[in-house]
Order: C-alpha cells, then sequence, then structure tokens
C-alpha cells in the first residue's frame, strides 16, 4: 500500500503542476509561475532624469529583456554627483496575452 500511496502524491503534483502551466499560458492566471509574462510596453527611467517610453507592436518581451534593454538605454547616465548611475526604474506594461 505504501508504493500506491507514493505514486498517487507524485501524480497528484504532476497534475497540479500542469493545471497551473495551463492558467499561466491562457490568460486565466495573471503572471506566471515560471516569470514568463511578457510585455508590449515599457517605461525606462535612468539616473540622470532622461526617460524613454518604449512600445514593441510586433512581439512581446519578457520583463528580464526588457531590463536589458533599459540597462543598455542607461549605461553611463548619472545623476549630477556622480554616486548613482544607469538604469534607475523601469515599469512595464500591457501584458501579452
Amino acid at each position: 500500500m505504501g508504493t500506491k500511496t507514493k505514486l498517487g502524491i507524485g501524480i497528484g503534483v504532476v497534475v497540479l503542476i500542469v493545471a497551473a502551466l495551463i492558467y499561466s499560458n491562457t490568460g486565466l492566471f495573471k503572471g506566471s509561475l515560471l516569470g514568463s509574462t511578457s510585455f508590449r510596453n515599457a517605461k525606462i527611467t535612468c539616473h540622470d532624469g532622461s526617460e524613454s517610453k518604449r512600445d514593441d507592436k510586433s512581439s512581446c518581451k519578457l520583463q528580464s529583456r526588457w531590463s536589458d534593454i533599459a540597462q543598455t538605454f542607461c549605461k553611463n547616465k548619472c545623476n549630477d554627483n556622480k554616486t548613482k548611475c544607469g538604469m534607475n526604474s523601469l515599469e512595464v506594461e500591457n501584458p501579452c496575452r
């Protein structure tokens, strides 16, 4: 009986993981257990005060990809006393479904 119980628990865990992935990939669940929500828009703010609003109408990008774009855009952009450089903030919006 111990083997059947372990097998039943293992199958139950697999079913829960598959259900969570289906919900996250169909938009029924906002966000994702795997952090794979993609976005069409981003607003980047650098420490020197410069901003960039980006819109990608043709495709979606993961937040990590938007972060890479922001880091590149803000490279060597520092506040007045040069104590902070690079990206100050990143806002992503318009999740893809």
